[in-house]
Formats: C-alpha cells, structure tokens, sequence
C-alpha cells in the first residue's frame, strides 16, 4: 500500500511509512530504514552510460506540468530570464518552452507522434527519455539522454537506485531527476491534479470523460504516493511547492507564484539588461582613459 510498508524481512504490513514503532518480530530495519542516495545513470547521446550528478547542483527549477492553469504563465518570460531553469513534462512545451524536458510514455503509435517534434529536434532542450524508447524514435534527437525506468512503486527505493522508480506519472521521473542534477527547490506550475473533458490540459487537445476519470483517481493515488515520499524526498534534499492554491496537489507546501519567482530570481537569475552592460563598458572605458591621462 502506499500508506503503510512491507518488512523486508517478517513481511508484516501494518507499520505507517516513518513510524518509528517495530515490526511483530522486531526485524524492521531493512525495510524501514533511510537508504542512501545513489546517482542515476543515463545513456548519453553516443551510447555510453554516463552520470550527470549535480550539473546544476544548489539550483531553483520551474516544473511545468501539463494542466490547464499553466496557461496562466504562459506569457511570464520564463524562458527568456537569464538563470531561469525550467523542466517541461509532456506536451507543455506548447505553452512555455523550457530548458530541460522530461518524458515517459511511447512517442507513438503507426509512427505517430505523441509529443512535440520540435521538442525532439532542438539541440537547446536537454531531454530525458526511457534508455529503451530512443532508438525506437524516428529521428535522432540531439541532446536526449535516456534513463532506466523501474516498477513497481517503491517508495522507500526512491533515491537508492540507479534506475528511477515509476509512479505511473512522468512527474514522478522528472522529480527524481532534477534532485539527481543537484536541483534543491522545486516549484510546480500547472500540477492541477484534476482533468475536467471540456479543458484536459494546457495546450489544445481532447479526452473523453473515461479517460479523465481514469485520471482523476489516479491523480488521487499519485497524491497519496507524495505524500508518503515527501519527507524523504527532503531527508535527501529536495523540497517542493505546488504555485496553484487550487490544485488537489495537496502533498506539498503552497507557495505564490511571485514568491516563487522572487526567490529564484534572488538565488540564480542574472541581471543582462542594456544598461547595465553599456554602463559596465562606459566605466571601463572612462577608468583608461583617466590612467592614460594620468601617464
């Protein structure tokens, strides 16, 4: 279950995730133990495995869910601000281009595409893809790293495995990995946890009212999931806030969206704008000028 776990060793059932309480046979240990994180490997572009541990180690991300109120940012310049990092999930590309991508199912049935050919082609998007799905691509995608997928859904094996242990959410692999580059504080937008057939996602696309069903329940799973792995998502570092104050996200913290940007622009961003840069020039330029005079 997702609130309880299974000893490793007597098989019992009945403890709470984090409890502190004993199994019956008091051989709790290796099933309720914090297990230490280990890197993920990726098959780099050229077929080897490599890790990419800490490439962007200490940072802030935008997490850029698929669900309608990502709509609402889509004109915020999160992909022109110097030092913003963002990760897109899917198809939310279509609203808000990021610098990282994160992706899970097939890409298609019948050559079909599931997600956005410009996304597979632009050597600027980092991707993250199944190891086993990039060569059943069409194309060869620049800058696409693969990463093992793992099932079932353990939670307490989150971060002590090679591979990425599978929620049945891509936002599940996407946390898993931005934690694996060093990413420390995650801010979520368009995690509405909800789907309603009138407006399913952010960009244009429809669904039928079994399929949005389907995924509300499983959007009620996934909350549980997170709300069980939450505290050793921040045992190794991770925290995480959900930006919409009316998603059924209910796992973790709330956080406005202007404090969330406030906070990664005071961490990372950087300030590039034409004064500052012609001023930095005009100082430079005065101060030789002054030592030539003076000489």
């Amino acid at each position: 279950g997702n609130t309880t776990i299974q000893c490793a060793k007597c098989g019992c059932s009945e403890l709470p995730a984090w409890d502190s309480k004993r199994c019956p046979d008091n051989r709790w240990q290796m099933a309720h133990r914090r297990w230490p994180a280990m890197r993920v490997k990726y098959r780099s572009p050229s077929g080897e495995f490599v890790k990419l541990a800490g490439i962007y180690e200490g940072m802030h991300a935008f997490l850029l869910c698929p669900g309608p109120s990502l709509r609402k940012h889509h004109q915020d310049h999160l992909s022109d601000e110097a030092g913003m990092l963002t990760m897109g999930l899917n198809n939310s590309p279509a609203v808000i281009r990021p610098n990282l991508w994160c992706g899970v199912d097939p890409n298609g049935v019948k050559n079909h595409s599931r997600f956005l050919p410009s996304v597979w082609r632009d050597p600027s998007i980092m991707k993250f893809y199944p190891a086993n799905r990039i060569d059943e691509l069409n194309i060869e995608p620049p800058n696409t790293w693969g990463y093992v997928p793992a099932k079932p859904w353990r939670w307490w094996r989150y971060f002590s495995e090679e591979r990425i242990r599978w929620g049945n959410n891509v936002i599940t692999i996407a946390l898993r990995i931005l934690q694996d580059l060093g990413v420390r504080v995650v801010y979520l937008l368009g995690a509405d946890f909800h789907m309603d057939v009138e407006r399913p996602y952010a960009f244009d696309d429809t669904t039928t009212q079994d399929s949005a069903d389907a995924n509300n329940l499983a959007y009620e799973m996934l909350n549980e999931r997170f709300r069980v792995v939450r505290p050793l998502m921040e045992y190794h570092g991770l925290k995480v806030y959900n930006c919409n104050p009316n998603s059924r996200l209910t796992a973790f913290e709330s956080l406005d969206y202007d404090e969330a940007w406030d906070r990664m622009w005071k961490h990372q961003c950087v300030d590039i704008s034409e004064e500052g840069t012609i001023g930095r020039y005009k100082k430079a330029k005065l101060a030789a000028m002054a030592a030539a005079k003076e000489l």
